[in-house]
């Protein structure tokens, strides 16, 4: 991991209960953010150090902040509060992953997120592995089952 929780709460600030361990989304963050490094064609981004951690960090904010969404507006007096809804899928959600998504040179974030969002159709094949030739055929099963990385 590049980042700590220390800095994912610097960011999420008064947004942070305590309740939760940041170091299970800075976990989740980091393999994105190896993932990031790996769909680096031009080498923008993966000797930049600081520039990581950072991506990582709002990362981890963004998916502490889906699990706990914290309140859109809240009123101490009358007791009232509103929770944040999901307003976009994946890193639109908060504005930690529309940070995370800006800095990433790359632009893998902000396409994951987009064919996230309109759901991808990918197309599974299996082959029978046994020895009857005869029996031996190739099968497509398209569907729309969500995108995924690589």
């Amino acid at each position: 991991m590049r980042t700590t929780p220390a800095a994912i709460q610097g960011i999420l600030g008064e947004q942070y209960d305590g309740k939760l361990d940041l170091s299970q989304f800075a976990e989740v963050a980091s393999t994105l953010v190896d993932w990031v490094v790996t769909q680096d064609q031009r080498c923008e981004i993966r000797s930049n150090v600081s520039l990581l951690e950072k991506i990582e960090r709002y990362l981890a904010a963004h998916f502490y902040q889906v699990a706990d969404p914290g309140y859109k507006s809240l009123s101490k007096g009358g007791a009232t509060g509103q929770f944040r809804g999901n307003d976009g899928l994946i890193f639109t959600s908060t504005v930690f992953g529309q940070q995370a998504c800006a800095m990433d040179v790359t632009g893998a974030l902000a396409k994951r997120s987009k064919e996230t969002e309109e759901g991808s159709r990918h197309v599974m094949q299996m082959q029978w592995g046994g020895s009857n030739q005869q029996d031996r055929t190739i099968r497509n099963y398209g569907g729309n089952y969500g995108s995924r990385m690589g």
